[in-house]
């Protein structure tokens, strides 16, 4: 009764009060002297399947230093609103030359928009507007990454602004504090952060690297070091030291000139080297990895996490990596799957829960260290029993497997995401700039699309038995549990 309120309405007058009537408009008035514009160009009529795709690209190189450098690769084809879709990837330095390095030159890609030897931050900022186009930087101890997207009339711009941010960004002293400080503050939550805390004990059961090794997982402890300690003169000095256009790839989906493009680059980044030797590393993990559970405390937390992993041997070379991502997906790739079913809808233990499969390219920098993974959200007195049910499913599934209307349903879903990613114009720059790294072309979709096609229940069931053994899982929760 005290939240009631009661409300009168005295009306002020009889007459209601009613909004004009428009004036009504002579259409034909106003189209008598119409001579209409010209329409936009029309969207070519173009199959979107491996074949037509791998025909049309246009691949080059460029000359850096009087070496072969980076390569470009081009899709020449017209696309809505006539828009260019690029990705950019450049490598860089050895496990060696880049020791301790991994905190700091994550700093230089985020940099980059904020100053340049031409431009100041507002002015890149206002060029870029001006030319319709974004663009995100992204750099690590090995190397950068950018995805850009523009109108293709503004190609030949765009590429001298792209060339300008790589070579002459001076990565200022104001900014890098402002998200160093930014970087500092977060990582506080971080630390806080069940699923974080859970995830990142995971990792230190995985790495055997010594601390300044760019494999190395670090604890919080050393990330929040390396962080406190890092400074704008360390990014620049690391920046100038590796970054160049000796060793990467360039994708390109969209109506421009290959020829045009390829000239262009090799004027503004052809002399953009580095004395630096680049020598790929390769993950592996520890050769003796026995099955082990641990329960981190993280106080004043409602909520816990789960998170466990199974190290496989392989990568995405391997005949039965079609099977097993089938099978994965059916295990707990979205809701509805068996362990949602059984951890959260029939036991009622779990938020969410989730299962996925890692595989490294199959080449000589992918590796071998690939992982089944699977992650769930619970509440922290659910915890044992929660462990419990999900290791017997998992095991139950081993043994049973799922049946052909099961695998049948899983097939035609990875089926429509593989080939609509060939629609997603970032998606397919991306896949672009992977075949170029690692020797591919799109013959390889076309590989896994008639892997998919034709698989059974028989080879998933055997794929699941091979690789999914709950004895050599690696569990970790993080929470506040009672002992």
């Amino acid at each position: 009764p005290a939240n009631r309120t009661t409300g009168i309405y005295l009306a002020s007058s009889t007459v209601p009060q009613r909004a004009p009537l428009p004036t009504r408009v002579d259409v034909a008035q106003l189209l008598a002297n119409f001579t209409g514009q010209m329409a936009a160009a029309p969207i070519e009529d173009f199959e979107l399947t491996a074949a037509s795709i791998e025909s049309r690209l246009v691949k080059s190189r460029l000359t850096v230093g009087g070496q072969p450098g980076l390569q470009l690769v081009v899709l020449p084809r017209q696309t809505k609103g006539e828009r260019v879709t690029g990705t950019l990837r450049l490598r860089w330095g050895t496990a060696e030359t880049v020791a301790g390095s991994a905190v700091l030159a994550g700093f230089a890609g985020s940099l980059l928009v904020h100053g340049t030897t031409a431009q100041s931050a507002e002015q890149i900022k206002q060029t870029l507007l001006a030319l319709d186009a974004t663009v995100g930087f992204s750099t690590s101890a090995g190397g950068l990454s950018a995805n850009f997207e523009l109108p293709a009339k503004n190609t030949a711009a765009f590429m001298r602004l792209l060339a300008e941010l790589l070579t002459q960004a001076t990565l200022p002293d104001a900014e890098f504090e402002r998200q160093r400080t930014a970087a500092l503050a977060n990582f506080q939550s971080t630390k806080a952060d069940t699923a974080a805390v859970a995830g990142n004990a995971l990792q230190q059961v995985f790495s055997n690297y010594p601390e300044a090794d760019p494999r190395a997982s670090l604890s919080f402890a050393q990330r929040e070091a390396l962080l406190r300690s890092a400074t704008a003169l360390q990014v620049r000095a690391f920046y100038k030291r590796f970054a160049s256009a000796a060793i990467g790839e360039m994708a390109l989906i969209g109506p421009v000139q290959p020829a045009q493009v390829q000239a262009q680059l090799q004027q503004l980044m052809g002399s953009w080297t580095s004395s630096e030797p680049r020598k790929p590393w390769v993950y592996a993990y520890p050769a003796s990895l026995p099955s082990t559970w641990q329960s981190v405390q993280v106080p004043d937390k409602a909520n816990a996490n789960y998170t466990a992993r199974i190290p496989l041997d392989m990568n995405d070379d391997a005949p039965d990596y079609p099977a097993l991502v089938t099978g994965i997906q059916l295990l707990g790739g979205r809701a509805g799957t068996a362990l949602w079913k059984r951890v959260r809808e029939d036991e009622g233990l779990s938020y969410g829960v989730n299962s996925s499969l890692f595989a490294p390219t199959g080449s000589v920098e992918g590796g071998q260290a690939a992982a089944i993974n699977i992650t769930a959200s619970f509440a922290p007195q659910n915890r044992d029993k929660l462990r419990e049910v999900i290791r017997d499913e998992m095991t139950q599934r081993a043994a049973k497997g799922f049946s052909s209307l099961e695998v049948g349903f899983a097939r035609r879903a990875i089926l429509s995401n593989l080939t609509g990613s060939l629609a997603q114009p970032s998606d397919l720059a991306g896949r672009l700039a992977n075949n170029l790294r690692y020797g591919r072309d799109m013959g390889r979709f076309t590989y896994f699309k008639e892997a998919y096609e034709k698989l059974d229940a028989d080879a998933v069931n055997a794929a699941l038995r091979k690789y999914l053994d709950v004895n050599r899982m690696v569990e970790v929760a993080a929470g506040t549990f009672t002992p």
